[in-house]
């Protein structure tokens, strides 16, 4: 074999990959497995460079975010969100929160499905109770505004990564995603989204003329549409 034909070959060549991390798999279904470069996979596992990808779990990396600069050691499997409202952006990027503050009492999002969402979440109160969040043993805390004596407080339950939860909410995503090792899931969902406004926006083009506004709000899956006289309401077919 000839060396170019010998480079051909293990371009081409690949190896299945199992990726159980962040993946629900229900009872009596295979694991699913990718594909992954196999002159890329050996790169990966020989690298000694200074990635800061947190999804190798020998690798060591420092954020820095709001409040400080935090370590953490491979990728957190276990992750408690210390404002509920993070949990949609982790739910969108396929990882089940392990435990997170309550909405009224409750660790479900009333705008999310119910069968999106992970049912046993451990709840940590409406406003985070120490305690709890010792006792659900969290291998990272994601929190959003917190105090100074709160997050010295978290920072001895567990590595805290805190946001600011008021700026761009793409970056935050991106930011997220990066510390979860989904970077690749924030940038396909973002271009689904992105894709699913312009199609909004090409059908609210007909029925609304350029010079007019147009007010409606979206609960779970009801739009709601205020106009001077009355509220129209109905099931939005385009979501």
């Amino acid at each position: 074999m000839d060396l170019s034909t010998y480079i051909q070959q293990w371009t081409q060549l690949s190896i299945h990959i199992l990726d159980v991390r962040y993946t629900l798999i229900p009872t009596g279904k295979p694991l699913p497995p990718y594909r992954f470069p196999a002159n890329a996979f050996l790169l990966v596992s020989h690298s000694r460079g200074t990635s800061i990808q947190p999804s190798q779990a020998s690798t060591s990396v420092e954020y820095q975010h709001d409040m400080g600069v935090t370590k953490l050691e491979g990728t957190p499997n276990k992750i408690a969100a210390a404002d509920y409202r993070i949990m949609d952006t982790l739910y969108a990027l396929g990882v089940y929160p392990h435990a997170t503050t309550t909405y009224g009492g409750s660790t479900v999002l009333p705008y999310m499905d119910v069968d999106q969402q992970n049912p046993d979440i451990l709840p940590l109160g409406d406003k985070i109770n120490l305690e709890a969040a010792v006792e659900s043993e969290p291998d990272l805390i994601i929190a959003r505004h917190i105090e100074p004596a709160v997050y010295e407080q978290l920072s001895k339950v567990a590595p805290v990564i805190v946001f600011r939860g008021d700026g761009d909410w793409r970056e935050e995503m991106k930011e997220i995603a990066t510390v979860v090792g989904k970077e690749q899931q924030a940038e396909d969902w973002l271009a689904q989204y992105d894709l699913k406004a312009a199609q909004m926006k090409e059908k609210m083009a007909q029925h609304i003329g350029e010079d007019e506004t147009f007010l409606f709000c979206v609960f779970k899956k009801m739009c709601r549409l205020p106009a001077p006289m009355f509220i129209w309401e109905q099931p939005c077919p385009m979501i």
